[in-house]
């Protein structure tokens, strides 16, 4: 069968968002070149190749585990309202990230959380 590229869609937390430090910090991101460090609940999309070489990260270190790191991640900032259509912070991000792929497949893994391939200027 053959491997196809794939994209998946999930909301998360920045890890450290638990305890009382949650109400101690300065959550406010407001660039989206930074939405990996956003703390509240955040759109995450990540695209798979498993033709593209494999990247491992550690994901317990006291357990010695690791997993494959996705082919390319794009972090969508934090939205404590749950909006995520705001077209320069949410909108154009996604678009750029998208275009990527669409003329064919990413073959050489991002570096972790490399976001130089973000269009700030681009059109929606």
């Amino acid at each position: 069968a053959e491997e196809l590229e794939y994209l998946t869609l999930s909301f998360e937390y920045a890890p450290e968002f638990h305890g009382d430090a949650v109400w101690h910090r300065d959550h406010h991101i407001d660039d989206p070149v930074n939405a990996h460090q956003s703390q509240f609940i955040h759109p995450v999309v990540r695209y798979w190749n498993p033709k593209a070489p494999t990247v491992f990260v550690s994901q317990d270190l006291a357990e010695g585990r690791t997993v494959p790191r996705a082919t390319a991640v794009l972090y969508l900032l934090e939205s404590v309202v749950f909006d995520w259509k705001i077209p320069e912070l949410h909108i154009r991000p996604l678009k750029s990230f998208l275009k990527r792929i669409r003329p064919g497949a990413i073959d050489i893994p991002d570096e972790e959380n490399d976001t130089s391939w973000m269009c700030n200027t681009c059109a929606i």
